[in-house]
């Protein structure tokens, strides 16, 4: 498999985003030669030129002129002064989702974990179940790995586990084993304009499964596939309750008790949901029962998901990925399970286009709040025309009378509520984009 990769020169376009890295990391320790670009710095960078990558802030033509290959983020345009040159060039060019199938494909079992919420966590999930059962897989995250800087295990060529996102239809680029689909909702409404295309899109997804292959989806996921195990009724979580922080639940497996009391440590309801999806592909795989449910017992979670950053005078500051309404609301609910103290929350939308396709669900979701600041938004890979902006949500909390603030991402926003803290409280700094570097100012 490596020879495949090996001493080609591959150029990134785009290089510090989540997937984006993760491949260039894998494509490395296939054997090629990485050299990359991006148009801003990300905490990506220095991990990536540990690895021996030349990462450029800018653009580098003179490495994009000496590449075999170009693999490019579908958030830069196609009049990309890097991706015109390399096509001046001859130089072969494929954008991401191609290549993550191109590098799929070269593996003898694909799992690719979909879904609007949850991906990064089961995937995690599996890549610990499957290490401790004695396996050796390939695992392709969009977040980092707890005790790591990367969301990427490089493994062999038996099994790649792998994100399978939707935006813009990447997924159907897998030919996947076995698929999971978490959830769906609306999420991407830059690409997706209504529900009908988004389960659409789900539905080529599905068709993508090879002939013998497994889906496993919620009752509340439509899909037409003939080798379906539907989570909540084939595999399903029963007695479940909250004990010292901690979820306990006994998991049923096609009528079988599989396990009696099983507590898992990272809170929230929603991964008690996220473990059934793992538990069910470790059963598929004739996992031993007892390490699948050690390792899922001992699993942390994965960084940015309930993530805890620091502690200061007794005060948790805690980032989560948390973009959508409702991974707010699951976030919420979790830190009131285990907060004694107040909450502070601090919100940074992600794209314009969601923030105004989403505008009443977030507005619901934050007027449970009582200490709110929203944070100027992430505007990813859009423009302001494309929606609403994060002052624009704010307007629209302060008009329908809830009480919140709103501030750049800097120190002064920290002091907002820095006087007003004590210890057993807690800070949530939720947001896809880089409210993470708020912690600093804390």
């Amino acid at each position: 498999m490596e020879k495949l990769l090996s001493k080609q020169r591959i150029y990134f376009i785009g290089i510090l985003g989540s997937s984006m890295s993760g491949l260039a990391e894998i494509a490395r320790n296939m054997g090629a030669e990485i050299a990359g670009s991006d148009a801003c710095y990300s905490d990506k960078l220095l991990y990536l030129k540990k690895l021996g990558i030349k990462v450029t802030i800018g653009r580098d033509y003179e490495s994009v002129v000496k590449s075999d290959l170009v693999v490019y983020t579908s958030a830069i345009k196609q009049s990309d002064e890097e991706l015109v040159l390399a096509r001046s060039r001859g130089i072969p060019c494929i954008e991401r989702a191609k290549f993550l199938g191109k590098i799929a494909s070269l593996f003898d079992n694909v799992i690719a974990v979909s879904g609007t919420h949850g991906k990064t966590t089961v995937t995690a999930m599996l890549k610990d179940i499957f290490t401790y059962c004695g396996l050796n897989p390939t695992v392709h995250a969009g977040g980092d790995f707890f005790g790591s800087e990367s969301g990427v295990v490089s493994g062999d060529e038996r099994l790649f586990i792998t994100e399978a996102c939707e935006y813009r239809e990447s997924f159907c680029e897998l030919t996947p084993d076995t698929e999971i689909i978490l959830n769906i909702e609306t999420d991407h409404p830059d690409y997706y304009k209504s529900m009908s295309e988004l389960n659409g899109a789900f539905q080529k997804f599905a068709n993508k499964l090879k002939h013998d292959g497994v889906i496993i989806v919620p009752p509340s996921v439509n899909i037409k596939s003939k080798n379906k195990i539907v989570i909540g009724k084939d595999v399903y979580a029963k007695n479940v309750r909250l004990e010292n922080g901690q979820n306990i639940y006994d998991i049923i497996v096609n009528d079988s008790l599989y396990a009696e009391n099983f507590k898992l440590k990272i809170v929230g309801q929603h991964n008690v949901y996220n473990s059934l999806f793992a538990v069910t592909v470790a059963d598929l795989y004739g996992l031993n029962r007892e390490k699948v449910l050690k390792a899922l017992s001992d699993f942390k979670g994965v960084k940015r998901r309930f993530y805890e950053i620091k502690e200061t005078n007794g005060v948790k500051i805690i980032c989560d990925y948390a973009h959508h309404p409702t991974q707010i609301k699951a976030t919420l609910t979790a830190a009131k399970q285990i907060v004694k103290g107040k909450i502070f929350v601090y919100f940074q939308p992600h794209t314009y286009s969601r923030t105004a396709k989403l505008m009443d669900e977030f507005c619901s979701v934050l007027s449970e709040v009582d200490n709110l600041i929203i944070i100027k938004e992430f505007p990813a890979r859009e423009t302001a025309d494309m929606g609403k902006s994060a002052y624009d949500l704010y307007k629209r909390l302060a008009d329908n009378g809830i009480k919140c603030r709103y501030s750049e991402l800097n120190q002064n926003a920290a002091d907002i509520v820095k006087s007003k803290m004590f210890k057993g409280d807690a800070v949530l700094l939720l947001g896809a984009g880089d409210i993470v570097k708020l912690g600093e100012y804390f």
